[in-house]
C-alpha cells in the first residue's frame, strides 16, 4: 500500500512525505472443511502516520499500527 505526499493544511505550509507499507496474506486448505489463513500487516514494521494535519512547524501525526499478525482457523461441517 502506498500513500503519496500531501499538504497538511489549506495554506500548503506543511507537507507529509507519505509512506509505503507491505502486507502479506496467505491461506491453505488443510483438508476437506478445514482451512487456515494468516496475514501480516506492516511487514517491515515501518513507522508511519495514519493521519496527519496541522502547520509545518508543529504537525499533528496519528501513528499507524506497528507490525500486526492475524491468524484464523476455519472448520465447516
Amino acid at each position: 500500500m502506498k500513500v503519496g505526499s500531501y499538504w497538511l493544511d489549506a495554506a500548503n505550509t506543511g507537507k507529509y512525505s507519505g509512506h509505503e507499507l507491505w502486507n502479506l496474506r496467505a491461506s491453505h486448505q488443510l483438508s476437506k472443511g478445514v482451512s487456515v489463513a494468516a496475514r501480516v500487516m506492516n511487514l517491515a514494521d515501518k513507522r508511519y502516520a495514519d493521519s496527519a494535519s496541522g502547520t509545518g512547524a508543529a504537525p499533528t501525526l496519528s501513528p499507524g499500527l506497528p507490525r500486526t499478525v492475524f491468524a484464523t482457523v476455519e472448520a465447516q461441517w
